[in-house]
């Protein structure tokens, strides 16, 4: 039995080497904003013990003192066009004060108890910013701060590097639906250390059913696909056409085996307002499960056919493969079908986005997230 949706079969069996299972992030950051200042020039500057810094991953990292709340730094990395453009039109206000730092830089101390200091150097501004009202000479501090990170920027000390597979082992999470269309697809991707992965791809596919005399079909805006249908038994049916497959009614009540809760717990939000549907065949109404061996994927689908005729089909696909990751380059390979090159960047500790050509991804680490 081979279990297929025509208009998905390059997705499905392809997995991960065209199919957009991977991608996200750009060129990189430069610099890293934690490597421009240490913990403990930082914690002398603060009058407090300081702790390592949180990097966000989009060139923000910050720090907090023993103190708590009235005690944080942080370091911003801007490496973005026309920052020297911009640095004059902030350096300009009457509210700064000019500082002797670079390429040039200006301070702002706020009565709400946090004092900025923001240098030019080439083309890149970074930020230091002290938070700790009770604090004698924040200015200073935090300018002495600013000219300690300006030293370092551009340096190989300060070069940002990407962590290595360690960082990637877990339970990653990410919807590779398009929100513009209204679709869903959940993808789990577990990475073990020896690099050997398991991805789980859950794509949504909804419209309204028609479904008589053995021929049915579905439409949706988004798409078109139907076939012939025969009941087997009381709890079975024979589905052909763009969705090929022995089914199995999954009893009331009952969850379909082998299909964790996370793919079917939200129908897709496909808008179909407006849209009738034609006679449903009582042989059909009910919740469907069939599967099947193929391409080096483990296929579950799952049909849910009501009597109002608003049926969603999801396909949970199964591939798995190894991977090498080192500073930012991801090397995958799946178990069946050609290995292929990405990038990866990190987001803070529990989550990153990947990159190849086909798109952009955003994973979150499990318990973190949505999952």
């Amino acid at each position: 039995m081979r279990s297929l949706v025509l208009v998905l079969s390059i997705a499905l069996s392809a997995a991960l080497g065209t199919a957009p299972a991977l991608a996200g992030g750009g060129a990189g950051q430069k610099n890293d904003p934690c490597l421009l200042v240490t913990p403990e020039e930082i914690g002398q500057a603060l009058q407090d013990k300081v702790g390592p810094g949180q990097n966000s991953g989009v060139g923000d990292c910050s720090y907090r003192g023993a103190s708590g709340y009235d005690s944080q730094a942080a370091i911003q990395v801007d490496e973005n066009p026309g920052r020297r453009e911009f640095f004059a039109s902030q350096a300009a206000r009457g509210n700064v004060q000019r500082l002797d730092i670079a390429d040039g830089a200006f301070a702002f101390d706020s009565p709400a108890g946090f004092t900025a200091v923001t240098v030019l150097k080439g083309e890149t501004l970074v930020t230091v910013t002290l938070s700790r009202p009770s604090l004698k000479q924040r200015t200073e501090a935090t300018a002495a701060l600013a000219r300690q990170a300006a030293e370092r920027l551009g340096t190989n000390a300060a070069a940002h590097r990407e962590p290595g597979l360690e960082a990637l082992v877990g339970e990653w999470y990410t919807d590779a639906g398009d929100p513009n269309r209204g679709t869903r697809e959940v993808r789990r991707w577990v990475i073990e250390k020896d690099g050997d992965w398991t991805m789980t791809m859950a794509p949504e596919h909804a419209g309204m059913i028609a479904a008589q005399d053995g021929q049915w079909m579905v439409d949706s805006p988004q798409e078109h696909f139907s076939g012939n249908y025969r009941p087997d038994g009381k709890d079975g049916l024979i589905t052909q056409g763009d969705v090929a497959a022995e089914w199995k009614r999954v009893p009331n009540g009952a969850h379909p085996e082998g299909v964790d809760s996370v793919f079917l717990g939200i129908w897709s939000q496909i808008p179909l307002g407006g849209m009738a549907h034609g006679p449903v065949d009582p042989a059909m109404v009910g919740l469907w499960r069939a599967e099947s061996d193929s391409d080096g994927a483990h296929t579950i689908m799952v049909w849910r056919i009501p009597p109002d005729g608003y049926a969603v089909l999801t396909l949970i696909v199964t591939v798995k493969g190894d991977l090498e990751a080192d500073e930012g380059a991801l090397e995958v390979s799946p178990d069946h079908g050609d290995s292929f090159k990405a990038s990866y960047k990190f987001q803070g500790a529990d989550a990153f986005t990947t990159t190849d050509e086909s798109g952009s991804f955003r994973w979150q680490r499990k318990g973190t997230g949505l999952w």
